[in-house]
């Protein structure tokens, strides 16, 4: 039969199939990432990506709780931190598979970088890391955001003005001044985001990070301007349909 794929971006509640095969599906979530540094008379630190769980073969049935991760909420001293993804269960802690979101840069003159989520935090039979930012230089550049995790592996830190690549160095992270790419690895549109560059020269807001979960660059020289919000986080449902409960065997 033919492999069934499902992306949750939002909402809070999926309802079962009735063909929901419990001997062959995965369940992976990211978490989101958190929103960069603003200026505040120098220059914003890059957040932290969203981390990575997975988990095989459970048993679901009825309706299913679920929270995909918000990114960060920027303001322009510090910026928020991104929020987790969970499915079936009601938070972090308390579910059969969850990932965290990354953590807020905070604001100039030289703004302090975010860390990605943790993947000791995480609940799942296969956990990564988000990455980490990196942190603004005041007069000189604002940070980049980190990568974050996916199915290949941790997300990558940012390295000075450079975001951090994506799920293993699968994807390269934004230059200097450049957004971070969106990911790939389930389709054209479904995958783990790097983190967006960091600012280098005028005074500029910050560059986004890649969908889903990479995160952003802080705003850098004394821009009056917040900081970037983070990148939402992504649940992806796989299996295989159970054999029809309709079928019936004749025997002679």
């Amino acid at each position: 039969m033919a492999t069934i794929q499902i992306f949750l971006t939002s909402g809070s509640s999926w309802a079962v199939p009735s063909d929901w095969n419990p001997a062959n599906n995965t369940i992976e979530v990211i978490g989101a990432s958190g929103a960069s540094g603003g200026g505040n008379g120098g220059s914003g630190g890059g957040a932290g990506a969203g981390a990575y769980s997975k988990v095989s073969n459970i048993y679901l049935s009825g309706n299913v709780s679920y929270s995909v991760g918000t990114g960060g909420t920027p303001t322009a001293t510090l910026g928020g931190d991104g929020g987790n993804t969970w499915f079936n269960g009601t938070s972090l802690s308390s579910a059969s598979v969850s990932a965290e979101g990354g953590k807020g840069g905070s604001g100039g003159p030289s703004g302090a970088s975010g860390t990605g989520g943790l993947a000791a935090n995480g609940i799942g039979t296969t956990k990564y890391s988000g990455g980490n930012g990196s942190a603004g230089v005041f007069g000189s550049y604002s940070g980049a955001g980190g990568g974050a995790a996916g199915l290949n592996g941790a997300g990558g830190n940012a390295v000075t003005t450079t975001g951090g690549s994506a799920d293993n160095g699968t994807l390269a992270g934004g230059l200097a001044n450049a957004v971070g790419k969106n990911g790939t690895e389930w389709t054209a549109s479904y995958g783990s985001g790097s983190g967006g560059g960091g600012l280098t020269g005028a005074a500029a807001p910050g560059k986004a990070g890649g969908i889903y979960g990479g995160a952003p660059s802080g705003t850098a020289s004394n821009y009056a301007g917040n900081g970037i919000t983070g990148t939402q986080g992504l649940i992806v449902i796989t299996y295989t349909p159970s054999p029809s409960s309709n079928t019936f065997f004749l025997m002679f």
